[in-house]
């Protein structure tokens, strides 16, 4: 059987319309974290070594940008000196923060170093190495000069008229620098002209190559030098010797008699004893050996007496007069000449003109005669007489005898035991080292001891005296004297006769002695106090402000006086002078000075035994009051 379904009809729903799909929310894109530059990384700095120069027992100073002035950093960083080390044959000092000073030990020659650290600030470093050669100067030993012929053949230079050498480089290396070429003739190298600032080498001269070739105008011209090693090793400007004479002349070997001609000579009188005169003209006169006379005569003359015993006159003109090895006997005569006594016992006369007369080695009796000269005894047991003029003595070394005579002469002693005395004349007597004499005659004088026990005496005039260091004994003598004090440490002297009341002074160097000097507007005095025993101590004289101190009391010594200033009343912090009697020095009236009267640690100097001053009561302050005491 067919069953069918029923039809049936449907119920129907109400229409809702679909929910719309919601659009998905975007996820937010997430920020990226920033990648950090990598910094780029320091590169370290680059230091070069350094090469200096300095010559022996010289100091060498520089600077940390030298150092560093080679040095290099690839980033462009500044750069610094983080350490620096130690030389082994010399001291190195930091001056400041900038400049070093190396100084080599005395005497080395040679390579010397120290390191150095440098820093680019950013932790990058490096080191270095400073070498420095420590060299020895080149040294001229000789220095003779030529002469040539008028219009004659050209003349080698050997190394026997010009030589320089040095122990750490070879010939090769030393330079002659021509400052200034002979302005007459030619001077070559071999062929080659020698102008100015042009070189050659101390091996061009060992090996015969520097010549000269002369003109036809006689005269000197001489051409001017410096030398270089090479390592900052030189020799100052030094002139070389070229004469050009009309006519040269040569004795045999016997006793010849040479006569020069108008013009100008060079004449070699060679073995024998000879007699050489140069007449007129500039002449070149040499003796050679044996004993010679030589004769400049006229012109402006050069005379040698070369070996043993010769006589030199110079004539008229200015003229230099050697006398060389022995016991010569030099005249220059009219003109301002220059004598050389050279070795021995040589006698030296100036004659007329203003004369330079030079003793050299051994007891040489020097005498300027006219005019104002300049005499210098050089070594030995010399006697100098300025004679008249206004002259200049130097005794030099050894125990000497200066005599200004007339004029207003300076006669210094030297070294040695000398005897100076100043003559007629306003003089200037300086005794040198050594125990001295000096004496300053007629005249307004000058006299200084200097260092050494000296004996002083002023004699007649206005004279001002020094003892300088030591202990000397000063008189004044005749007229009104000052005897002067530079510092107050330089030693007790010995004033044998005061006289105050206005006619002797005490001198004093104001800024030596606390700046004390005399009140303005007046010629003399300032303030000063006497104190006796009765008014001694805290409560006694009051002495404040007070410059002068003149005790009627006698004291032990300089160091008691200082302590009883120190607590006198009214002692204070300024500087006094002080009059005392001291019991150990026999009981003498000593002048002082205290620097800091309140202070008994700082000493106290006797400056003088004032030998003239009667011990009774109240003497001390009738004979010596602040009128005496000057400054300057």
């Amino acid at each position: 059987v067919l069953l069918s379904t029923p039809s049936s009809t449907a119920k129907k729903l109400p229409f809702v319309p679909p929910s719309p799909t919601s659009t998905p929310t975007p996820t937010e894109t997430p920020t990226p974290t920033p990648t950090e530059t990598p910094e780029p990384s320091n590169n370290p700095p680059e230091a070069e070594d350094d090469n200096l120069t300095t010559n022996q027992n010289e100091p060498l100073t520089f600077t940390t940008q030298e150092l560093l002035e080679n040095d290099s950093d690839p980033d462009g960083d500044p750069l610094s000196i983080s350490a620096i080390g130690t030389p082994r044959n010399g001291s190195l000092v930091q001056e400041n923060s900038t400049t070093y000073t190396y100084t080599p030990n005395t005497g080395f020659l040679g390579e010397d170093s120290f390191s150095y650290s440098i820093s680019d600030g950013n932790g990058g470093s490096d080191t270095a190495q400073v070498n420095i050669k420590v060299n020895d100067s080149p040294q001229l030993v000789n220095n003779r000069g030529i002469i040539a012929e008028r219009g004659g053949a050209r003349q080698t230079i050997f190394n026997t008229n010009l030589l320089v050498t040095d122990t750490d480089n070879t010939a090769e290396e030393i330079t002659y620098n021509i400052i200034r070429a002979p302005i007459q003739g030619n001077l070559t190298l071999v062929d080659d002209s020698i102008n100015n600032d042009d070189t050659f080498s101390q091996a061009d001269i060992n090996n015969n190559l520097i010549l000269y070739t002369p003109g036809n105008t006689a005269g000197r011209f001489p051409f001017t030098f410096s030398v270089s090693d090479g390592d900052n090793g030189t020799i100052p400007t030094t002139s070389f010797s070229i004469t050009v004479v009309d006519n040269i002349s040569e004795g045999g070997g016997g006793d010849n008699t040479i006569n020069g001609t108008p013009a100008s000579d060079y004449i070699l009188g060679n073995a024998g004893e000879d007699t050489i005169s140069g007449r007129a003209g500039e002449d070149i006169l040499d003796g050679g050996a044996d004993e010679d006379s030589i004769l400049g005569e006229a012109g402006n003359d050069s005379l040698f007496g070369a070996e043993q015993a010769d006589t030199l006159f110079g004539g008229v003109g200015n003229d230099t007069l050697d006398g060389g090895a022995d016991s010569d006997s030099l005249l220059g005569e009219d003109g301002s000449d220059l004598l050389l006594g050279a070795e021995q016992q040589d006698t030296l006369r100036g004659g007329q003109g203003n004369d330079t007369l030079d003793g050299g080695t051994g007891n040489d009796s020097l005498s300027g005669e006219d005019d104002n000269d300049s005499l210098f005894g050089n070594t030995g047991n010399d006697t100098l007489g300025g004679n008249s003029g206004n002259d200049t003595l130097d005794g030099g070394a050894d125990d000497d005898l200066l005599l200004g005579q007339t004029g207003s002469d300076s006669l210094f002693g030297g070294l040695g035991n000398d005897s100076v005395v100043g003559g007629v004349g306003d003089d200037s007597l300086s005794g040198g080292a050594g125990v001295d004499t000096l004496d300053g005659n007629e005249g307004n004088d000058f006299i200084s001891g200097d260092e050494g026990n000296d004996s002083i005496n002023g004699n007649i005039g206005d004279d001002s005296l020094s003892g300088g260091f030591g202990a000397d004994r000063l008189t004044g003598n005749e007229g009104d004297d000052a005897f002067f004090f530079e510092v107050p440490n330089e030693g007790v002297d010995v004033i044998t006769d005061f006289n105050g009341s206005n006619v002797d002074v005490f001198l004093f160097r104001s800024s030596n002695f606390g700046n004390l000097t005399n009140p303005p507007g007046t010629a003399t005095e300032f303030s000063s106090v006497i104190i006796s025993l009765d008014n001694l101590g805290s409560q006694g004289q009051d002495i404040s402000g007070q410059e002068l101190i003149i005790f009627e009391n006698r004291f032990e010594n300089v160091q008691q006086v200082n302590s009883i200033l120190n607590n006198q009343n009214g002692s204070g912090t300024s500087p006094a002078f002080f009059i005392y009697v001291n019991n150990s020095l026999n009981s003498k009236v000593i002048l002082g000075y205290d620097p800091n009267l309140e202070d008994d640690g700082n000493p106290a100097f006797d400056l003088a035994v004032l030998n003239n001053i009667p011990l009774v009561p109240d003497a001390i302050s009738t004979v010596i009051d602040s009128s005496d005491f000057k400054f300057i």
